[in-house]
């Protein structure tokens, strides 16, 4: 880069901290090149040797200020008694029955719902973001939700017991999140990076049972992102109270660490429960099992990362005839939301994305163009990214049903016949001339002479002024079979016929076989022909063709 351009940057990073500037950031590339961030054009910077100016209206925000992920912490308080406040971990953003965002966690945190209100925390004061590790220098950074629901153990978070453990027990709790301007994402944090935990993450696509012998990872505020292996499903103890579960060797886990998430692959299976060690060193890790726990929160839901969907055909831009297919991948087995629109009007359909991942729904009918809007859901309350894209619907060709390409028609043509846009008007060529009006039902037809001999036929039609692509049709018309008279068929003759006789049409011409053998030829004449047979035929079977 020129003197002249290195000169710069430090004079327009100097810029930062004037504010009357409205400069907000100023960086290089690997060329050297300057690319200065501000509120508005400024001339008088461009004009700078490799600068170029970048308008960023309302400047750079910090997003770990309002994302909340799994694996992040947060305060369980008690407004009558804030010393005591609980740090745990929040496992998954979930849904309440009505579709307003909630966080997972554990039962435990909420000491059987005295603690009942939640708060952020910065992750740098947390221990997995380098704070202190007994939790010393944790920052509360305001408030995050109030406690819908939690339990601990059994139903009524009664402790339990050996005789009456079943999928019952569980520990669990569900936040109402009473910050507006927080945006929970379906993902968990791997703790990487400490200033913006959203940056670094792992979508949560399903919610499923832990796999044993395959690998759980786990997130907490305290020890971070471990992974261990599941080593079984069972039931412990948990400060008295019964939890069913899974065990994980293998994985650090620390008191803090509670309710945070527990994935296998993009599976959410889980929230931490509790842990311990063993004699001969070895830490077990307790996985509270997620789908029990939400089977004793009726209605709450784990929000999920769905795919957004993609249109393969036609291509963003593209042109597609009117009702041709328009086809694409999405996440198998969800719906797919397709939003259509042109001219002011537009419609909403859903379109089933099967087991293969595979989607396709008719183009509109009318020419024109559209904006296609297509978002994947799970029929519940996640949904995918809108993507749009955008299309031009073209009158498509004509079809012609009869005579069909390819095929052959006895004797003559009299009718050309297909369907077509209603209202079309539908124009012959080729072989043919004609034009008739596709009718209500969508079907027209042209009369036409066409005789013996291949031909071809093509057809368009024009709506609204524009006029279609061209379809063609190739096809022959075959002189009908001739008869034969004599001799007849499965007849027993005592004589030997001397001839084989019958009618066709007139100037054809036609060639006699005898068992395979070709015996004659001769030419239709007053609608009569005749071929002599070899003398002495032998008794037996003939074959006349």
């Amino acid at each position: 880069m020129p003197a002249s351009g290195a000169a710069f940057e430090a004079e327009a990073t100097a810029l930062l901290t004037d504010e009357s500037e409205g400069i907000h950031g100023v960086t290089t590339d690997g060329a050297g090149n300057v690319v200065v961030y501000a509120d508005e054009e400024k001339p008088e910077l461009e004009g700078k040797p490799n600068v170029e100016v970048k308008v960023l209206e309302g400047g750079f925000e910090s997003f770990a200020a309002t994302d909340v992920v799994g694996g992040a912490g947060y305060l369980a308080v008690n407004p009558d008694d804030l010393e005591n406040a609980a740090h745990c971990s929040i496992g998954f953003s979930a849904w309440n029955p009505e579709g307003e965002p909630v966080i997972l966690s554990a039962g435990h945190c909420t000491d059987d719902g005295a603690r009942a209100g939640a708060l952020t925390t910065r992750p740098s004061s947390e221990a997995a973001g380098g704070g202190d590790p007994d939790g010393a220098d944790v920052e509360a950074t305001g408030p995050l939700g109030a406690l819908a629901v939690s339990q601990w153990g059994g139903p009524g978070n009664i402790p339990g017991d050996a005789d009456t453990a079943d999928e019952s027990f569980v520990d669990v709790s569900a936040w109402n999140v009473i910050n507006p301007e927080l945006d929970l994402l379906p993902e968990v944090t791997d703790w990487t990076t400490v200033e913006d935990l959203s940056q670094s993450t792992t979508p949560v696509k399903s919610v499923g049972d832990a796999r044993v012998g395959g690998v759980v990872g786990k997130s907490g505020r305290t020890t971070g992102f471990s992974s261990g292996t599941v080593v079984g499903h069972g039931f412990v103890s948990v400060q008295g109270r019964v939890v069913g579960g899974f065990g994980v060797t293998g994985m650090e886990a620390a008191p803090g660490d509670s309710g945070g998430a527990m994935i296998q692959g993009t599976t959410a299976v889980g929230l931490l429960s509790a842990g311990g060690t063993t004699t001969d060193g070895e830490t077990i890790v307790w996985g509270a099992d997620l789908q029990n726990g939400l089977a004793q929160i009726p209605g709450y839901s784990v929000a999920l990362d769905i795919d957004e969907p993609v249109m393969v055909t036609p291509a963003d831009g593209g042109r597609v005839a009117q009702g041709s297919r328009i086809q694409g991948t999405g996440p198998a087995g969800r719906t797919l939301e397709v939003g259509i629109g042109a001219q002011n009007s537009g419609e909403v359909i859903e379109v089933a994305i099967d087991g293969d991942g595979n989607w396709s729904f008719p183009a509109p009918s009318t020419p024109g163009t559209y904006t296609i809007s297509l978002t994947a859901t799970d029929g519940g309350f996640n949904r995918s990214e809108t993507v749009d894209y955008s299309i031009e619907v073209v009158v498509g060709a004509p079809a012609i049903t009869s005579p069909a390409d390819g095929s052959s028609v006895v004797d003559e043509v009299t009718a050309i016949s297909g369907t077509g846009v209603p209202g079309a008007l539908v124009t012959l060529g080729g072989d043919a001339e004609g034009e008739a009006t596709v009718g209500d039902d969508g079907t027209w037809t042209v009369n036409v002479d066409l005789g013996i001999g291949a031909h071809t036929v093509t057809a368009v039609q024009e709506v609204d002024g524009e006029v279609s692509p061209e379809v063609t049709s190739t096809f022959a018309v075959i002189p009908p079979a001739p008869v034969v008279t004599s001799s007849e068929h499965g007849v027993d003759y005592t004589k030997a016929p001397t001839a084989a006789r019958g009618t066709g049409v007139d100037g054809a011409q036609i060639m006699v076989y005898l068992n395979g053998e070709h015996v004659g030829t001769t030419t239709v004449a007053d609608g009569e022909w005749s071929v002599d047979l070899p003398g002495g035929l032998a008794a037996g079977d003939y074959d006349l063709v």
